[in-house]
């Protein structure tokens, strides 16, 4: 359900101000100006080369070094991007911007925690930042600290950051806080900003599930297929809303269409084997649960419900083999996690 904020970037173009042109030769602004001019015509390779020509003429050129780090950003030269955002804050350290821009690099380069730290600073110097209060609402719902996610984006929000986005990525630190309602008001409220999202419906569609809501749940999961008709997960989730309704005729359906856009979505073969099942369909359940297993050997729903389904054609031998491997597949997983707590506890 989660999905990254578009989050912009700041720019500080003001910074290149006549006291700022006081500071450097001619020759050194020339290249930054042309950098700049660069940047917004979005010739990222050409700004990239302005800036760095003027930082070799000076290299102690504050405000350039933030700039160069935006640049290098957009052209996804991260690991530069880094070395120059952080020697732009060095050298500049009350600029918030520089603090953000870092934040963000960090974030691509899938360093949470720094990028946290780089955004709780442009917070001390700015406090009333709506982007900073989205994105470590961002972060701290990837990491599942719900209650400052939910914290941060409501901040956000109050700061008159009321976007789509926003409300969507709040509803979610709703939904994993298991505050259904909550989830449900903010879905609701990004909906009513912008409609033509089916990821809004999904998420809108499956908080109705776990409140056992079907019908509205039916609903929501429809509208994201009106939006996009490709959508396995919503093709999902409405052959388990049918299943749980006992309409198995359009559960089948749906899980084939699952299949059919995503021929090993493992949840579907092993939830349309669960149905053939239902209607004694043997043959047709056990081909599901064992096309579940060539995906993923060692998926113990799907061994169980072999294991089930065997017994009722008349193969016990074959079906005990198939609970003997489940409980295997338990007893492996059970050792590797005690051995995983000793090795965290050494």
């Amino acid at each position: 359900m989660q999905k990254l904020i578009a989050t912009a970037m700041f720019f500080l173009f003001f910074l290149l101000t006549s006291s700022y042109a006081a500071e450097i030769p001619a020759n050194t602004d020339m290249h930054v100006r042309l950098g700049v001019n660069y940047f917004k015509l979005s010739k990222y390779e050409q700004a990239a080369r302005e800036l760095q020509k003027a930082l070799e003429l000076n290299p102690q050129i504050r405000d350039v070094h933030g700039i160069l780090g935006v640049t290098l950003y957009h052209l996804k030269s991260y690991d530069e991007a880094l070395e120059v955002l952080e020697t732009a804050v060095r050298l500049n350290p009350d600029i918030t911007e520089n603090y953000y821009n870092l934040g963000l690099v960090y974030l691509e380069k899938g360093m949470a925690k720094d990028a946290i730290r780089a955004l709780q600073q442009a917070l001390e110097l700015s406090p009333q930042l709506a982007e900073v209060h989205s994105l470590l609402g961002f972060l701290y719902s990837q990491s599942r600290t719900n209650d400052k996610a939910i914290q941060h984006y409501g901040q956000a929000i109050e700061l008159g950051s009321n976007s789509a986005d926003n409300y969507y990525n709040l509803g979610i630190a709703y939904y994993n806080s298991g505050n259904l309602d909550e989830a449900l008001s903010a879905y609701q409220k990004a909906i009513a900003l912008k409609s033509d999202l089916p990821e809004f419906f999904n998420a809108l569609g499956i908080t109705y599930q776990a409140k056992a809501m079907l019908t509205k749940a039916e609903e929501a999961h429809l509208q994201a297929i009106v939006l996009d008709s490709n959508s396995v997960e919503d093709h999902f989730q409405l052959g388990v809303i049918y299943d749980l309704q006992g309409n198995l005729k359009e559960a089948i359906s749906e899980y084939q269409k699952t299949i059919q856009l995503e021929p090993r979505h493992t949840d579907a073969h092993t939830r349309l084997g669960i149905v053939y099942y239902k209607q004694r369909a043997y043959d047709q359940a056990a081909s599901a649960f064992q096309k579940a297993l060539a995906i993923k050997p060692d998926l113990v729903e799907a061994r169980i419900n072999f294991g089930i389904t065997l017994k009722e054609m008349g193969q016990p031998e074959a079906a005990l083999a198939q609970f003997q491997a489940a409980i295997n597949i338990l007893d492996q997983a059970t050792l590797n996690n005690l051995t995983t707590i000793a090795e965290k506890g050494a």
